[in-house]
């Protein structure tokens, strides 16, 4: 008896909260497109005539295309799948390694386009990033040798959880951006890093970018 009603008070919070995620969502609707907050728009790429390159995702489709559920939260926790992104590198650079940032511009925060999650260190030899790559990334503050890739996210614990949206805000748009770089980024690991610090280590490198955009609908 004790097990059942217990049960029913879990249901019951449960139910409330969707509720209030509900009607949080609905009245901070029309707060989203913060596109200018974009890591596209900082700084860094305020440089003439900078190449840009085609990036694609056979695992979600053409760009503006539905993110399947497995590569995103709603797989269940840990369990989102990274889809693999295909680029072709940007003519005549010299790129010394890429990275990868994937954010959402349409989070009811005013001015902001929260990144979910940053990988780096890409090596210069590869024209692809898949989820054996993501999954074995490793924080910045990891001090294991032979490191390849690091990650970094504003909001999160782990390379990638998966992009997701808030309940009875609508659609969410997501966009995964390479970034080419002619010199590696070199990050304080002694300072909390988010994605602002990291814009900031793009400026003068940045020599090519390319971008795919997806969405994920939540009521």
């Amino acid at each position: 008896m004790i097990d059942l009603i217990l049960l029913l008070v879990l249901r019951m919070v449960a139910y409330f909260v969707n509720l209030m995620r509900l009607c949080l969502g609905t009245i901070l609707y029309h707060c989203r497109g913060h596109d200018s907050a974009l890591i596209t728009n900082y700084p860094a790429f305020n440089v003439a005539q900078l190449p840009r390159f085609n990036v694609t995702c056979n695992d979600c489709g053409p760009p503006g295309s539905t993110i399947p559920d497995r590569y995103t939260s709603y797989a269940g926790h840990g369990n989102a799948t990274f889809p693999t992104f295909r680029w072709t590198p940007p003519p005549g650079v010299n790129v010394a390694e890429y990275a990868l940032v994937c954010e959402n511009p349409d989070i009811p925060i005013p001015g902001c386009s929260q990144a979910i999650s940053i990988i780096y260190n890409i090596a210069a030899n590869k024209n692809q990033l898949n989820d054996n790559d993501v999954r074995n990334a490793k924080a910045p503050d990891d001090t294991s040798e032979n490191i390849q890739l690091r990650w970094i996210s504003d909001i999160h614990d782990s390379p990638y959880k998966g992009p997701s949206a808030i309940l009875g805000h609508g659609t969410h748009r997501y966009f995964f951006t390479v970034i080419a770089l002619n010199a590696p980024i070199q990050l304080d690991r002694n300072r909390p890093l988010n994605k602002d610090r990291f814009a900031a280590q793009l400026v003068g490198k940045v020599v090519g970018w390319g971008q795919w955009h997806g969405v994920v609908h939540a009521g």
